[in-house]
């Protein structure tokens, strides 16, 4: 048995699915993605590669779905086609497209999908571990592109001092040797 996270493509719904969504409702959609082992050469490709395989979230074009993301605000607002919905829209349809897109990339071996509408999730937890991890990659962007600054002065200095190994990962893409 396949004890990872994602054992295999999956498309999970936590409430009502599209045709019983009557207002607008808040929801949330996380994407977890089981990539080939050891398949990266280096810290460098692991990061370029999983930029593009998240970016896959800007080319997936559902049929009367339309998605505005702003990653800027960590929103994805979606406006459904009545049309859409008459015609058997679902969230398993939306999740089977998302996971098409991302099995274009060849080091995706599986992703689950998981959509959330219950009314009383904490949506407003998730948006701060989102925060906290756009954060992050925010640091490693700046590290894989060897800026070399004064990290008293850089806005990402509380992430870094934060996260275990981000600073020392910093100077080692630089060739600083810490003190």
């Amino acid at each position: 048995s396949d004890e990872s996270l994602v054992p295999e493509d999956e498309v999970l719904l936590f409430g009502p699915d599209l045709p019983q969504l009557e207002t607008d409702s808040a929801y949330a959609r996380i994407t977890l993605l089981k990539v080939e082992e050891n398949s990266f050469a280096g810290e460098d490709e692991a990061y370029e590669q999983l930029r593009k395989i998240e970016y896959t979230r800007y080319h997936v074009f559902p049929r009367g779905y339309m998605m505005r993301i702003s990653a800027a605000g960590m929103r994805e607002p979606v406006r459904i086609a009545k049309k859409a919905l008459r015609e058997g829209m679902t969230f398993e349809k939306v999740g089977r497209l998302f996971i098409e897109g991302y099995h274009t990339h060849p080091k995706v071996e599986c992703a689950t999908i998981l959509f959330i509408t219950q009314p009383d999730f904490p949506y407003e937890k998730l948006a701060m571990l989102a925060k906290k991890g756009e954060e992050i990659t925010a640091s490693l962007h700046r590290i894989f592109d060897n800026l070399v600054m004064d990290c008293r002065a850089c806005s990402l200095k509380p992430v870094c001092d934060e996260v275990e190994g981000l600073r020392s990962l910093h100077f080692q893409a630089a060739g600083v040797a810490m003190k």
